[in-house]
């Protein structure tokens, strides 16, 4: 049977505009303060502070691996839904109606009573995500009361939580909290995010650790830190002059080698794909 209203769905589905917005690509705020001071201690001098030590230390930091993984995210999904990325300073939410929105960051969590729960998306509260969708200065690029897609909320942990125990603490997911919110400003859409360690396939699309196999899968990756610290300790012996240091040296080496391959084997490695929280009824489909 072919659906009531098929045709006008058929059409909505036709002009889907997406947006792809990455939280983490102008996040100078990180070390804003810090610059501050090391520009101060050296009187303005610009080519005093790039000769500075700490200097280093802040551009490591600005530009630390968690922040490429993310664009390396960004840049996957972007492909998938055929647009070009941008950052919070130029996201445009205005023309999106039936597509997706995607927000990706790295999810933070707590863990209460045992349970683990999604506390922000790239430093971001919910209440802060919902800013940016229908709060900006533009209007204009403001998500529209007519959006009936998908916000996807690509971050870790953004759809942990759940029922909880018996106390006061808010278990509610993160992606929930944002549905909820976006609910009351009269926009019914879908939010979507993911329950726990997170990856961004080849394709674009997503996959996550499940929520029973994440305290085996933290205790692997700490193990895991563990060898790779380990195995930085033997650099200094491997440059000794002494044979015999440098062979019990090369020895742990393997060794350390092949607990790190092991463990990076295990299935507790593994994720599940498309493995999402899904928060209210697409309303189109």
């Amino acid at each position: 049977m072919i659906r009531k209203g098929w045709t006008k769905l058929e059409a909505e589905l036709s002009n889907e505009t997406n947006v792809v917005v990455n939280l983490t690509k102008k996040n100078f705020q990180i070390i804003e303060a810090a610059a501050d001071k090391l520009l101060a201690k050296h009187k303005g001098d610009v080519d005093a502070v790039y000769k500075d030590p700490v200097y280093k230390q802040l551009v490591d930091k600005y530009n630390d691996g968690d922040t490429r993984v993310i664009n390396g995210a960004v840049a996957k999904q972007a492909k998938k839904f055929k647009v070009s990325a941008v950052d919070t300073t130029d996201a445009d939410f205005g023309e999106v109606t039936t597509g997706t929105v995607i927000l990706a960051a790295h999810g933070s969590r707590v863990k209460e009573q045992g349970k683990t729960v999604g506390t922000k998306l790239g430093r971001k509260t919910p209440e802060q995500i919902v800013a940016l969708l229908t709060e900006q200065s533009d209007k204009s690029k403001n998500l529209s009361k007519d959006f009936k897609g998908t916000v996807l909320l690509s971050g870790c942990f953004t759809a942990a939580g759940g029922v909880p125990p018996s106390d006061d603490y808010d278990y509610a997911p993160f992606a929930m909290k944002v549905w909820n919110l976006l609910k009351k400003k009269g926009i019914k859409c879908k939010v979507s995010g993911l329950p726990g360690t997170a990856f961004t396939n080849a394709d674009g699309s997503k996959k996550s650790v499940a929520p029973t196999d994440q305290d085996d899968y933290d205790a692997l990756n700490a193990d895991i830190k563990a060898f790779e610290a380990s195995l930085k300790k033997q650099d200094k012996k491997l440059k000794s002059k002494d044979k015999a240091t440098v062979a019990a040296a090369n020895k742990e080496v393997k060794r350390l080698n092949d607990l790190i391959k092991a463990k990076k084997d295990s299935k507790l490695t593994k994720r599940m794909k498309d493995l999402v929280g899904n928060f209210g009824l697409d309303p189109i489909r």
